[in-house]
């Protein structure tokens, strides 16, 4: 049997008999050849797909973006509520605890600790004795001032006795005149006025010797080390032997002694915040070492000179204030009231001073208030809206009395406002500025 002829452009046929599996899937994944004609025409019909694709591409994209539109254009805005109540304005501060009262127990003279009557933490009273020097040279001068001193007095008495014999006993002698006639002479005068003159210098030589002595008596006593004040031994560097000329070379103090019923903390303010405080205004205190205490004291000082080292700019970032190596600061003392028994010097505090105090008043969170045609407002979204747009929003207008990091203390100046109400927070847009339209939640 005779196979069929082949036609231009085809494969012949191939009995079924004669297909593998193998072949029959190489056979029907192979691609025929084209014609001439048609390769020609190929270049047009690419062309045209790929116009399609990027048309599709540009379709898809703009359906994205107008999803994502959409999407931001309904979602609902964020509302808050109008109360009504106290509310407090405080400036913050971070320091270190220090008493009022402090005495660096230091030696005037150099010399080795030969007693040492205190320990730390005991309490002292003023006038106790702390600790003695012993110092040989101190000894040695004042002996020695004692032994001039005796001499003087010696001296002194001697001339007094020979003014009181030229005084007592006239001095009468035999001279000649200039004719070389015999006369008397009375001498006592001459004497006398002798006697008295030698009399005062020892009496000038007395007092400088007593003075000598004094000063050496005086500066030997300052081995011995008293308290100043009444208080607690708070830190203590020596021992018994102790060369205070090599504690002196370490920039040590021998002794403090810190009176801690009296205690105060120095914050460094900001200049933005040094004008609302002032000297009598109240603070609370906190400790780091005992959070469940809570200390109130008391403005005292403002210092009139600024203060911006690194120290102050610490303190201030650990508040919350924005710091930097240049922010002007002051710094402000509040003297604790009662402080507790167990604070103790250099503990961290930290501080927050009351600077207003309003017993009755409506207050907003801080990201409520916006403007309106430039003055500040809130949000007033309607009470029977379930769902509203910003255009039904009823902006009135405030003045915002004072204002924390949270919160702000309002008047109302244009419109009306209640506890309860509901703001949509719309902060940065002004009524003058025009927006799209928003839904706002009313709620949440």
């Amino acid at each position: 049997m005779n196979s069929p002829t082949p036609q231009h452009g085809k494969l012949p046929v191939m009995p079924p008999s004669a297909k593998a599996a193998n072949t029959t899937v190489e056979l029907n994944s192979f691609t025929p050849l084209t014609s001439a004609s048609q390769a020609k025409k190929k270049g047009p019909r690419k062309a045209v797909i790929i116009v399609g694709v990027v048309v599709a591409l540009v379709a898809v994209i703009a359906i994205a973006v107008n999803s994502i539109l959409n999407a931001t254009a309904a979602k609902p805005l964020e509302t808050v509520e109008v109360t009504e109540g106290a509310f407090e304005d405080v400036v913050q501060g971070k320091a270190s605890l220090q008493p009022v009262r402090t005495m660096v127990a230091s030696s005037e003279v150099e010399g080795i600790v030969s007693e040492l009557k205190v320990s730390e933490g005991q309490q002292v009273q003023e006038g106790d004795v702390l600790y003695t020097v012993k110092n040989d040279d101190l000894d040695t001068a004042v002996a020695q001032a004692r032994s001039a001193l005796q001499t003087a007095r010696d001296g002194v008495t001697q001339a007094q006795n020979r003014l009181n014999t030229a005084k007592a006993a006239p001095s009468v002698t035999q001279s000649m005149d200039a004719q070389g006639n015999p006369i008397l002479v009375d001498g006592t005068a001459v004497q006398i006025s002798d006697a008295q003159a030698q009399l005062n210098t020892a009496n000038a030589t007395l007092t400088s010797a007593q003075q000598a002595y004094d000063a050496a008596v005086e500066k030997a006593d300052k081995r011995t080390v008293r308290a100043t004040v009444s208080g607690t031994v708070i830190e203590c560097n020596i021992t018994e032997g102790t060369s205070l000329a090599s504690l002196s070379t370490q920039g040590k103090a021998p002794l403090r002694v810190a009176d801690m019923t009296s205690l105060e903390v120095k914050v460094p303010v900001s200049e933005i915040d040094i004008a609302k405080v002032k000297e009598g205004q109240k603070g609370k205190v906190t400790f780091d070492a005992y959070p469940d205490l809570a200390s109130e004291a008391t403005v005292t000082h403002i210092s009139q000179t600024s203060s911006n080292d690194a120290a102050a700019s610490a303190a201030g970032a650990a508040a919350g204030a924005a710091a930097s190596s240049s922010t002007v600061r002051y710094e402000v003392t509040l003297q604790i009231d009662s402080p507790d028994e167990r604070l103790k010097s250099g503990m961290t505090a930290h501080v927050d001073i009351s600077t207003l105090s309003l017993e009755k008043t409506l207050i907003v969170p801080a990201i409520a208030l916006t403007d309106s045609d430039g003055d500040p407002a809130v949000a007033k979204v309607p009470a029977d809206s379930q769902l509203a747009t910003i255009e039904d929003v009823e902006y009135v207008k405030v003045k915002v009395v004072a204002q924390s990091t949270s919160q702000a203390a309002i008047e109302v100046v244009d419109g009306t406002l209640s506890a309860g109400d509901k703001l949509a927070i719309v902060s940065g847009k002004s009524t003058t500025e025009g927006s799209a339209p928003a839904s706002v939640t009313v709620g949440a």
